[in-house]
């Protein structure tokens, strides 16, 4: 009883505390997982057991994503200063991605040769593709009404 006691407030502390720098730190963590991506991707041999590294690198990134995610839905509105920031940080993540991408598709004849793992590597594009999703409506629902626009310009900029 006394453990509960102590938990609960520390939970709803960390929910409450939830702002655009929590946002944006989760923000920078997922373009670390991109570049994570991207080099798993660029180093991709062709072998089966080479591919484990790339399952693993974007099971992380989608991870990390859905982390950032449930930040965003936790935070209170963001500010102007807070929804500037944000977009710095998402203008990286775009070029980030489109290496990424690049990479993938770069990478998508060696997957080819092995019949197995181009469904898992679709089925996970499409994870990362949903979780994505989320995380820009989650963003988009806390900025300032004067960004709007702005916000959902770059939710549903194509990489």
């Amino acid at each position: 009883m006394l453990v509960s006691n102590l938990i609960a407030p520390i939970v709803f502390a960390a929910t409450v505390f939830a702002d655009g720098a929590a946002i944006n730190d989760g923000l920078k963590a997922v373009d670390a997982d991109i570049k994570a991506l991207t080099a798993s991707l660029t180093g991709f041999s062709g072998d089966l057991f080479a591919a484990i590294p790339v399952l693993g690198a974007t099971l992380s990134l989608k991870s990390v994503i859905d982390k950032t995610t449930k930040t965003a839905n936790a935070s209170q509105p963001l500010t102007s200063d807070d929804t500037t920031s944000l977009a710095a940080t998402v203008e990286t993540i775009i070029t980030d991605a489109t290496a990424s991408i690049d990479a993938f598709i770069a990478a998508k004849p060696k997957f080819d040769k092995l019949l197995i793992v181009t469904p898992i590597a679709v089925g996970q594009v499409k994870g990362l593709q949903t979780s994505t999703a989320a995380l820009g409506n989650a963003i988009v629902a806390k900025v300032p009404a004067d960004y709007k626009d702005v916000a959902t310009s770059l939710r549903y900029r194509r990489l």
